[in-house]
């Protein structure tokens, strides 16, 4: 079956222009904002992806790949339809691209005399499903023709995956199913037959159960699979390791991925939640399973783990099962054996715990009750962590961006004294002396319900602090009141959606010099979630000169010095475009 192909407006494939089919040279290879990440040198899929020259884009199940330079001759190169993939996200490597997303296949189902119909009788749509894991490795080389070179398969979701080193490592979660033959997780892995999406080649087993690790004591019935997949070597065999246990959030450095898992226990003997984390080490594409260890409390994101100098550190909540107890925020420090070395316990009774950024030998934690307690922690002797100091402000951070070494970035809410939630909030913070953290500048924008995915998706901001740049998407609400009604409470009322464009610095602060939408009509009837409509922007990037925002609808090019637009490039002509919605942790 052949991938099909389209031309979309009214650029066509067999008249690129030599401007933009030209090969550049070293010194002519453009500068470009990567994907924003967790840590250094260890890539994160995204929804979108640049390698300067072309842009990576989904739109309308598609993988449309466009030429982004020079702005002014921008045109999709080539879409390809993915074929039933629902895509998820995305990894580049040179000239070899990884999709990662989803499909379903039915569940074989025996046939049996005593049932009154049989089962290879009913439409295909109408038997149970099971989902399945995807990753596609695409060769690139050609724009104008990407070809799909590996298709694997797992049985089961996708949690999450990384890349490092010519590598990617995915994570994958497996539901036992008790009433079924296949009781481990299994896959296909399509190299040769990589075009025919109804293969009747058969699912292996990804393990034999004694190949199998576990963590003592044993309290799920779901298995999760790691698995490493190379770029430049297509056919080199998967390598695999699976251990009996579910999978929260996973975090990982350029030796090693962190599996969290939040159990609840009894309820009866008030322990609350425990965290089990499982550890693996990844080189050159093998695999390993190395230890686990459990820790109390529940890991809020990622962003709560992080490994330096083979100590791992890792922020929980305990919330006692009785309710009367406070809840309290905990963090440990555990040595390559995951063996613990040190902890600062109690942080912030009664307050919940939003964020955490680990930067060097320092820890960054975000609270809230009434203000916003950050709190900065000394981690230099993993043995004696201590908390250095305190800054209470109003309002929350519900995500951590390192600015520099000495101050931080914080993306949340304003909540006044009294509860009220008054909009979106920035803030710089100093933390140049650690004893006395102090806040430089805030911005507030909105109301209520004014939102952006950055809130919750790193990988929605651009920040690039040499350029001064600091882009994100928001859905901005304002609050009306009825007036019919009087008594009744403001409710929010949608008018824009798009990128806020600031600049930041040091000494000014956050300074709007624009917003920017790909709606024909950036006003939106509040009944209508801005964030999920196919032209909300999604993600925003600059190369060389010219600042680029993507939705699933378009590019919108603008000139990065004064802003001025310099093109728009159609991605899709769908009257309706499914929204994406990006892998969770």
């Amino acid at each position: 079956q052949q991938i099909s192909k389209s031309t979309l407006g009214d650029y066509r494939l067999d008249s690129m222009e030599s401007s933009q089919a030209r090969e550049f040279s070293p010194s002519t290879l453009p500068n470009y904002s990567p994907t924003n990440v967790q840590v250094e040198g260890v890539d994160e899929g995204d929804l979108v992806k640049t390698d300067g020259r072309f842009i990576y884009t989904f739109s309308d199940q598609h993988l449309t790949i466009t030429a982004a330079t020079p702005p002014r001759d921008a045109a999709v190169i080539s879409s390809t339809d993915l074929e039933g993939l629902q895509p998820r996200e995305m990894f580049l490597n040179g000239e070899r691209l990884i999709i990662l997303g989803e499909r379903s296949r039915p569940v074989p189902q025996p046939w049996s005399p005593s049932r009154s119909l049989r089962m290879d009788w009913i439409e295909p749509a109408m038997l149970p499903s099971q989902p399945l894991a995807i990753a596609e490795l695409w060769d690139v080389s050609d724009r104008a023709n990407p070809e799909r070179i590996r298709m694997t398969a797992w049985t089961g979701s996708l949690i999450t995956a990384r890349a490092t080193k010519g590598f990617a490592y995915l994570a994958i979660q497996t539901q036992v199913n008790p009433n079924e033959q296949e009781l481990v997780p299994m896959f296909r892995d399509q190299i040769q037959d990589v075009e025919d999406l109804e293969s009747d080649r058969e699912f292996q087993p990804v393990a034999t159960c004694k190949d199998i690790s576990y963590v003592d004591p044993i309290q799920s019935a779901t298995f999760v699979t790691v698995a490493s997949l190379s770029f430049d070597h297509p056919s080199r065999a998967l390598d695999q390791s699976v251990v009996l246990a579910r999978g929260d959030m996973v975090y990982a450095s350029p030796q090693h991925l962190y599996l969290a898992v939040t159990s609840y226990g009894d309820w009866s003997d008030n322990s609350g939640p425990t965290t089990t984390l499982v550890k693996f080490s990844f080189d050159r594409g093998r695999v390993r399973a190395r230890g686990a260890a459990h820790v109390a409390g529940r890991t809020l994101n990622q962003f709560s783990m992080d490994e330096r100098d083979g100590v791992f550190r890792i922020v929980t909540t305990r919330e006692p099962h009785n309710g009367r107890d406070a809840r309290a925020t905990d963090l440990y420090l555990l040595d390559d054996n995951l063996e613990r070395l040190g902890s600062v316990e109690n942080i912030a009774p009664g307050e919940q715990f939003y964020a955490a950024r680990f930067f060097g030998d320092r820890a960054y934690l975000v609270t809230f009750q009434v203000t916003d307690p950050l709190f900065v922690v000394d981690l230099s002797d993993p043995k004696n962590p201590k908390i250095l100091g305190e800054l209470e402000i109003p309002g929350y951070s519900t995500y951590l961006q390192p600015y520099d070494e000495t101050h931080l970035i914080g993306i949340g809410r304003n909540i006044t004294s009294s509860g009220r939630d008054q909009g979106l909030k920035f803030a710089l913070f100093d933390v140049a002396d650690p004893a006395h953290p102090k806040t430089l500048h805030t911005e507030i924008i909105g109301d209520s319900s004014t939102t952006s995915p950055a809130l919750t998706d790193h990988k929605a901001l651009l920040f690039d602090r040499e350029k001064a740049l600091f882009i994100l998407p928001i859905s901005i609400q304002r609050t009306t009141r009825t007036q019919d009604i009087e008594p009744m409470p403001p409710y929010p009322q949608a008018f824009f959606q798009g990128v806020a464009v600031y600049r930041l610095t040091l000494e000014d602060g956050f300074e709007l010099r624009t917003q920017i939408s790909h709606a024909t009509d950036p006003s939106y009837p509040s009944s209508y979630y801005p964030p999920k409509m196919p032209n909300a922007i999604q993600r925003s990037l600059w190369i060389d000169d010219a600042l680029y925002t993507i939705s699933n609808r378009q590019i919108a090019i603008h000139d990065l010095e004064d802003l001025v637009e310099l093109k728009r490039v159609e991605l899709s002509r769908s009257a309706s475009i499914p929204y994406i919605y990006p892998l969770g942790e």
